[in-house]
């Protein structure tokens, strides 16, 4: 819920008041970005905080859910899903939610502007291949970028939130070229996805890397006939993608719990 919006000011007024060597041409756009105050609830805890990987799932889901219903229901793209832009938020207090998306302002209203965004937008460490390589946003790359947080997520901090310094987690996700890093994680994706899942902490679980397999297998194989790099598939009904995911979720998720339980 928005508790207090303030508009200091836009790119188009900074431009004004500049005098260019050469006269702007309207066929090269660029992106008339607002610079405004928010004051935004519920109030939530940053996604690095968290103290088990069942709150981490159920955070992640809900996000997921949140990402969805923005995309489907009000044709708003976030395009730019990173460790800072999800908090972890009480249920009582955030219609249910335990996760949430925040930090709106590159997101792409896709009513108005169909072809989708045209520069990167994203950090690093969790772009999508395709936004690595220039190419138009889509909603899968988001969906991408959920499952590179919570990779990331578990080789810096372990099973409990509790870890290592997140400064190269995961070598070669973060230094180098742009180019460079998408075909690191293409293979790390792809082909050498069993030899990458060896690095990844024994404490998260053997069950949590088949998970982790499960989401990688559904965002990067095609179905028979597809003619389309594995990288490229974006369903045109998002729901091929987003509900094998929350099953997913919803699975391990359901195994967490009663474990849990069953422990107490």
């Amino acid at each position: 819920m928005m508790g207090y919006e303030r508009e200091i000011t836009r790119i188009s007024k900074l431009r004004g008041g500049l005098a260019f060597s050469t006269p702007h041409k309207d066929q090269i756009p660029y992106d008339d970005r607002v610079l405004r105050v928010l004051a935004v609830t519920p109030l939530g805890r940053p996604l690095h905080k968290f103290k088990s990987i069942l709150e981490l799932l159920e955070c992640l889901r809900d996000a997921i859910k949140v990402h969805r219903s923005l995309y489907m229901q009000s044709g708003i793209l976030h395009g730019d899903i990173s460790v800072n832009n999800i908090i972890m938020t009480e249920p009582a207090k955030a219609d249910g939610y335990k996760g949430m998306l925040i930090d709106l302002d590159l997101a792409h209203d896709i009513t108005k502007d169909p072809s989708g965004r045209r520069h990167r937008t994203g950090t690093i460490e969790f772009m999508a291949v395709e936004v690595l390589l220039g190419q138009q946003h889509t909603y899968r790359h988001d969906l991408e970028s959920f499952l590179y947080i919570f990779i990331w997520l578990c080789f810096v901090y372990g099973a409990q939130g509790k870890g290592r310094e997140p400064t190269d987690a995961i070598p070669g996700w973060s230094k180098g070229s742009l180019n460079l890093i998408a075909q690191l994680k293409l293979g790390h994706m792809g082909s050498a996805f069993n030899l990458f899942m060896k690095e990844f902490p024994a404490e998260c679980g053997e069950r949590v890397a088949q998970f982790i397999a499960t989401i990688r297998d559904i965002l990067f194989t095609v179905p028979n006939g597809v003619e389309v790099e594995p990288w490229k598939y974006a369903p045109e009904d998002p729901d091929v993608l987003y509900e094998p995911i929350l099953r997913a979720f919803e699975a391990i998720i359901r195994e967490m719990v009663e474990n849990k339980g069953a422990q107490n």
